[in-house]
């Protein structure tokens, strides 16, 4: 089991930023203003943020400042992509958390891969029925990002809430929702009482530059604890 969800499963609420850059800077501003993880990306170009990662290689020396803030780090190890099972050895071995993937792009024999955890992610296809199935696979977490592109950046709805709710219920394992929508620290409350126990905020949320993560990271954290 990974650290990030040991913490999901001790706490009402965990707070993870999924930084912008694979800054060792952006990092350790979310571990000074109350971060309880940090997630990076390889292999990819983010849908929100529009900024494109190199393969493992290529951001290995930013990562491996990344982990040294000292904070959990997850990895996005990227699309589209057939997942070597000796580079997800290589991330447990560089001291990764998690990986986070979606469903339909991991591999199987990865569930298998000892020393990181597994966060699984549904998209806008997603099925109650198939997010029932992860209670009996070593599956740590359940990424719901389910908000296609037209929706990224739009306020947080009750439609949502209703729809994070039937994934919280159907699902024995912590559910983390990402901020494809802009949430606001005004947010926290609601998410919480659907029973969401991660909230990974990002680009739409937190911005781009250092001292709008810094503000960002530390109002979440102000509305997270003010939740008991």
């Amino acid at each position: 089991m990974s650290r990030t969800s040991d913490i999901m499963n001790s706490k009402r609420m965990t707070l993870i930023v999924s930084i912008p850059d694979n800054s060792e800077e952006m990092a350790r501003a979310c571990a000074d203003n109350g971060a309880d993880a940090v997630k990076v990306h390889i292999n990819v170009q983010h849908a929100v943020s529009g900024r494109k990662f190199g393969n493992l290689e290529d951001e290995r020396p930013r990562l491996e400042k990344v982990l040294s803030v000292g904070l959990p780090v997850g990895i996005v190890p990227g699309e589209n992509l057939w997942l070597d099972v000796d580079e997800v050895r290589e991330m447990a071995q560089m001291g990764f958390d998690y990986i986070d993937v979606f469903a339909h792009f991991m591999p199987a024999h990865l569930l298998a891969v000892e020393g990181i955890g597994k966060e699984v992610a549904v998209g806008t296809n997603y099925s109650l029925a198939a997010i029932r199935s992860f209670d009996v696979l070593p599956v740590d977490a359940v990424d719901a990002a389910i908000i296609g592109p037209e929706g990224y950046r739009k306020p947080l709805s009750v439609d949502d809430l209703t729809r994070y709710r039937a994934i919280v219920e159907a699902t024995v394992k912590p559910v983390v929702v990402p901020t494809d929508r802009t949430i606001r620290p005004e947010d926290v409350e609601s998410l919480a009482m659907i029973g969401v126990k991660g909230l990974m905020i990002g680009v739409a949320s937190v911005g781009t530059s250092l001292s709008s993560i810094e503000g960002s990271v530390r109002e979440f954290r102000k509305a997270i604890d003010q939740l008991g």
